[in-house]
């Protein structure tokens, strides 16, 4: 998904956080979620707390005591309610913002095709995984509230462990300029640009070898994709830019 310094700003961006922090941590304890398909399960899991949230007017911070499961699983009154009964409804009502908007539509596009059902699926499954931590500590319908300090301690465990394999794993190309995506030998050519801010200077590539993908981080620090970026192009340009640059650059597509 993506990721900023300054604070969530609206419901929207509340519910997003705490269902970002929500597969963060399915996945730092062992959860199976592609990589790739992460920020859609993000969104949809932000979706049914944001639907939620409407339905018994909490807004803001609040959302962190939305309960994720409930005694009666056949009412939408839990994150994993909505998911199971209204998952559609959700997506269709929640606010068409910069963030996720890429994401809603892809899962709205994908609706009644296996593609919505497994992402569906790697939702509940995510707040099921947090239900059944959170039974061992004597709570058995936990709100997004409860399974903070258990995210916060994964974190820190996982943050130790990842720096080390950034390392090994983790390229990086930095410019105070331009990266231009170029086609046709270089006769066209077209801005990376991120998402959020749409800032185009200053922007760093991190490419992952070991899951051939590629972020885009800007000076705000917020994290997006470039689809037309390939990790064998990035590649290319950092062997032969090297790791920063004050300069454009240019990266094949």
């Amino acid at each position: 998904m993506t990721e900023a310094l300054r604070p969530p700003q609206s419901t929207w961006e509340y519910c997003l956080s705490a269902a970002d922090e929500l597969v963060l941590w399915h996945g730092r304890q062992g959860g199976n979620i592609p990589e790739a398909d992460r920020p859609r399960v993000v969104v949809l899991i932000g979706a049914a707390a944001y639907g939620l949230a409407s339905s018994i007017s909490v807004d803001g911070p609040d959302v962190a005591g939305l309960p994720l499961t409930g005694p009666d699983e056949s009412r939408s009154v839990s994150v994993r309610g909505v998911l199971q009964h209204h998952a559609l409804r959700a997506l269709q009502t929640s606010p068409y913002d910069v963030l996720g908007a890429a994401e809603r539509e892809q899962l709205l596009a994908a609706y009644g095709t296996p593609a919505f059902d497994l992402a569906r699926e790697a939702a509940i499954e995510v707040i099921t995984h947090h239900a059944r931590s959170s039974e061992e500590t004597g709570q058995s319908h936990p709100t997004i509230r409860d399974r903070a300090p258990a995210m916060v301690g994964g974190r820190a465990a996982g943050a130790r462990v990842d720096v080390e394999e950034a390392r090994n794993r983790q390229q990086f190309l930095t410019t105070t300029g331009v990266i231009w995506v170029v086609y046709d030998g270089g006769l066209s050519r077209l801005p990376v640009v991120c998402t959020r801010c749409r800032a185009r200077t200053g922007l760093t590539l991190q490419a992952d070898a070991e899951t051939g993908s590629v972020h885009v981080v800007c000076p705000e620090r917020h994290t997006t994709r470039d689809p037309r970026l390939t990790i064998t192009g990035v590649q290319e340009a950092i062997r032969l830019a090297g790791a920063s640059r004050s300069e454009d650059i240019d990266i094949n597509a």
